[in-house]
């Protein structure tokens, strides 16, 4: 038989492991919560901000095509202005809100194509045609779907963080899991000798 002690240390340190164990699962699971909120809110940010940049910039392209005169546009431009302050404003804040959601370096192919969105609506850049704004939008559109796969594939395998403390704690489990198996057959063995 194995010593009680050898039995309450074994004991006590496969405790240690499953414990470890799980706070780290319960931490993991937090941050792939957090993750997965984010990700849907950046999605839903995202819709928006594309949904009010092609309105503003198709009613562009269509003032633009039935105004006679530059004045002419120009003045429908400010009416428009006036009446959709709104949704120009919250343009300008999705983008914010979208930017500063982003990291700067894994993230730059996307900020580049938001921006790119960004500059024909805030700047009126009209286009001239809907072709062009269709072509930044889809590309756009790729940017996200491409950026919103990549992060939710990282919720799904969780962060490096978990799989190094798993595959630690999973190899301590088994190493005091075989301790103890040896320790018992040898005190089996020096007993019953």
């Amino acid at each position: 038989m194995m010593s009680s002690s050898a039995i309450a240390i074994t004991t006590a340190l496969i405790a240690g492991a499953f414990t470890f164990t799980g706070l780290v699962l319960g931490k993991e699971n937090k941050t792939s919560e957090f993750r997965q909120a984010w990700i849907d809110s950046l999605r839903q940010e995202i819709s928006e901000f594309l949904g009010n940049s092609s309105h503003v910039v198709s009613y562009w392209i269509y003032i633009h095509e039935t105004s006679d005169t530059d004045e002419e546009f120009s003045r429908r431009n400010e009416e428009f202005i006036k009446r959709n302050d709104d949704i120009l404003s919250k343009i300008v804040a999705l983008r914010a809100r979208i930017r500063l959601r982003l990291n700067p370096t894994e993230h730059a192919d996307f900020i580049e194509q938001l921006e790119r969105v960004y500059e024909i609506v805030s700047l009126g850049n009209v286009p001239a045609s809907h072709e062009v704004i269709r072509t930044e939008v889809d590309k756009l559109i790729q940017n996200s779907q491409y950026l919103l796969k990549f992060e939710w594939r990282r919720v799904k395998q969780g962060e490096p963080a978990f799989w190094i403390t798993k595959a630690v704690a999973l190899g301590v489990v088994a190493g005091v899991t075989l301790i103890g198996l040896g320790l018992h057959i040898h005190w089996n063995f020096v007993v019953n000798g």
